[in-house]
């Protein structure tokens, strides 16, 4: 059995076994990335080896002659998955193959200018995109070319004289404190009665809520940890066999590092809620007794997550109904803070509650 000690090389996690690389992001740091789990030493191995290899060839230096569309592929598929989220990785990819390929994806690297750029902004407003989607694609372009530009593929980038689209700033819809408790009414009716409860009262993420489990709740202690989140994962890593798909399943890690070690306190009205579910579940038969520590409190009737697409529906339906038409749940976060500075809590304990990276997010918030 190997112990992790060399880079590439499996070592025992668990019941299977795992490898690690080294990748250096867009400003030079190096960062570590896990594999999946696999069953076998020999399995592992035998994707490290392939790995590396394709890492390699893909960090060769790319010929100015080279299509943007061959560029923006190899850029996707190299170091940028490793630094990014698979979520964010998604919206990239989508960015690339929907709104950028189609319009310059042909042309040469060495021939980009900046009305190539505009020509994309261009079809992102005559297509419908928002402003705020349209800053997503051109900040995905911008990337990709900062990337080709420091690999000396070209020699300036054509983003640096185009403006994004300007976004107006929307003042947040919140839910006023009395008419919070109609809401959750309401929210029963629509089965996501729990998803809000927690969304209020902790002022978590939608994927935190959908992903929290019997045993981040410390009913000892009177606190909650969120410690993963349901979000998009890709149905293989192999993307060097051409693998984009995603779906949704479990991810063991947060949003920001500050999102990590937050304890939450439980009121004891959620604590006897807990309590109760837990009794409910087995009893209804969603989860076996000795493994309801690790059921999903917001969960279909067998036991597995609900998906955010799930949430996000019935919610729409929700807000609709009870009268607060532009209201998302992210804003459920939104309410949580403002009824703690409300209670005269300060702005650095909110945000550490939120697991913001800074005090200025919360308060741009």
């Amino acid at each position: 059995m190997e112990t992790k000690t060399k880079l590439g090389v499996p070592y025992k996690r668990g019941t299977g076994y795992v490898y690690y690389l080294g990748i250096r992001d867009d400003s030079g740091r190096k960062k570590t990335w896990f594999s999946r789990v696999f069953k076998t030493y020999e399995e592992a191995l035998a994707d490290s080896t392939e790995r590396q290899k394709y890492l390699k060839k893909i960090q060769a230096q790319t010929s100015p002659k080279e299509k943007l569309s061959c560029y923006l592929d190899r850029w996707l598929r190299g170091k940028y998955y490793f630094n990014v989220s698979v979520s964010t990785w998604r919206c990239a990819e989508s960015h690339i193959r929907l709104y950028i390929n189609p319009v310059i994806g042909q042309k040469r690297m060495c021939m980009l200018t900046d009305q190539d750029v505009e020509k994309v902004m261009s079809v992102c407003k005559k297509k419908g995109l928002s402003a705020s989607s349209s800053r997503f694609v051109f900040s995905t372009l911008r990337s990709a070319l900062k990337q080709a530009v420091k690999e000396k593929v070209i020699k300036e980038n054509p983003c640096k004289l185009v403006s994004p689209p300007s976004v107006k700033r929307v003042r947040r819809q919140l839910i006023p404190t009395n008419q919070a408790e109609d809401f959750l009414a309401l929210a029963k009716k629509h089965g996501i009665y729990l998803e809000v409860l927690f969304g209020m009262n902790f002022g978590l993420r939608r994927g935190e809520v959908l992903g929290l489990q019997f045993r981040d709740f410390d009913l000892n202690r009177n606190v909650l940890t969120p410690v993963r989140q349901i979000g998009y994962v890709l149905k293989s890593d192999r993307l060097d066999q051409g693998a984009t798909k995603t779906d949704w399943g479990v991810v063991d890690n947060l949003k920001t590092d500050e999102s990590y070690g937050r304890e939450l306190v439980i009121s004891p009205k959620i604590k006897d809620l807990i309590l109760f579910l837990k009794d409910k579940y087995v009893e209804d038969k969603v989860c076996r007794k000795k493994d309801i520590e690790k059921c999903f409190v917001c969960c279909r009737p067998d036991g597995t997550f609900k998906t955010p697409n799930v949430l996000r529906k019935r919610f729409n339906a929700l807000r609709i109904e009870a009268g607060f038409p532009k209201l998302r749940f992210h804003d459920l976060r939104h309410t949580f803070a403002s009824y703690m500075i409300e209670d005269g809590v300060p702005v650095a304990v909110v945000s550490a509650a939120l697991g913001h990276t800074s005090i200025t997010t919360t308060l741009n918030s």
